[in-house]
């Protein structure tokens, strides 16, 4: 009786890792491939000046910063009423936010000439957002269903999801080289949306396994 709803929440641990791993090679492009798109392909001046490459990468930071604790308060004011979102959902969304952002950069990249910079603000805000939505969810998750005694580990070996997802982002990266950035853009941005869209289409069974109420 009590093995078999340990199984259950391993499992839901086990598939929300794996498309917590897509998110992660898609998010961490803003370190590759995003920062080479600005480098080389964005128009940075400003009234002559031209901005940093390295300050595109602290608008998905400061939007993390100013989304988090918002998120923190809708999801108590939603769990009162009953409605909150559970574990699933959120990365479901999550994963539909980095898609959106990377559907606007795709649409920047397939522009002649150099993009003006303000197409990499938003998608950035987009990517703030959906961190929001994953890492601090997923860390709780974990955490929580999670063998009593083995919390620490399950919640360290979670955090090889983010490992795996940066050794995809290495070799998605490169194909940046061979592709073209565009290409890549769009099957990161169709990628990213269809999986979410994915998980959100059996995210009542993954909270099943989960034996709990959504939080």
């Amino acid at each position: 009786e009590i093995i078999e709803p340990l199984r259950d929440r391993i499992k839901a641990i086990v598939l929300q890792g794996a498309f917590t791993v897509a998110y992660a090679a898609a998010f961490y492009q803003k370190g590759g491939l995003l920062t080479l798109f600005a480098r080389e392909n964005l128009d940075r001046s400003v009234a002559g000046w031209e901005i940093p490459v390295t300050w595109f990468l602290t608008i998905s930071t400061a939007t993390f910063i100013i989304v988090t604790p918002l998120m923190a308060r809708l999801w108590m004011g939603l769990a009162a009423r009953g409605i909150e979102p559970s574990p699933p959902q959120k990365l479901a969304w999550g994963l539909i936010s980095i898609g959106v952002g990377y559907a606007v950069i795709s649409s920047a990249a397939t522009g002649p000439g150099a993009a003006w910079w303000g197409w990499l603000v938003l998608p950035y805000i987009f990517f703030g957002i959906g961190d929001a939505l994953v890492w601090p969810t997923q860390i709780s998750m974990v955490s929580r269903l999670a063998p009593g005694k083995a919390s620490a580990l399950f919640v360290g070996g979670w955090y090889v999801t983010i490992g795996l997802g940066s050794w995809l982002t290495g070799y998605i990266g490169a194909l940046g080289y061979t592709w073209g950035m565009s290409p890549v853009f769009v099957c990161l941005a169709a990628g990213s949306l269809a999986l979410g869209l994915l998980l959100w289409s059996f995210s009542g069974k993954v909270q099943r396994l989960a034996h709990e109420f959504p939080a």
